[in-house]
């Protein structure tokens, strides 16, 4: 089974390659902000998020020094028209071989569901 885990692989680096290396700016100068969650979905999915992603997709001075940290923090993930809910839900429970460890035995199937309700706003 070594052949789909490489075509996956190949389909996540190819979805999510165009994203920036640095944290993008909205506006005239105004850095990017999460949105807020408001649904019970969301705020778990925050949770979850805060809990497993944020040492790698938040940025930190500290973090950068000793490069622990993601090129991307994840927000506007679903404005980019590419992104959908079946290629984060893969990447999340796949990983990316030396770049982001696979969470298919540590997040449960709903945890998954909330967490892409709370990247949506990201």
């Amino acid at each position: 089974m070594r052949f789909p885990y490489q075509v996956i692989c190949l389909v996540l680096l190819a979805v999510f390659g165009w994203l920036p290396a640095a944290p993008r700016a909205q506006g005239a100068g105004t850095p990017s902000t999460p949105g807020v969650p408001k649904t019970d979905q969301q705020k778990s999915g925050e949770a979850i998020f805060q809990q497993n992603c944020t040492l790698c997709h938040v940025f930190s001075g500290d973090k950068k020094r000793f490069n622990v940290q993601s090129s991307t923090e994840l927000i506007g993930l679903y404005k980019r028209p590419t992104v959908t809910d079946e290629a984060v839900r893969t990447l999340i429970l796949v990983g990316m071989p030396g770049r982001m460890p696979s969470f298919r035995y540590t997040l449960a199937a709903r945890e998954i569901d909330d967490l892409i309700a709370y990247l949506k706003i990201r």
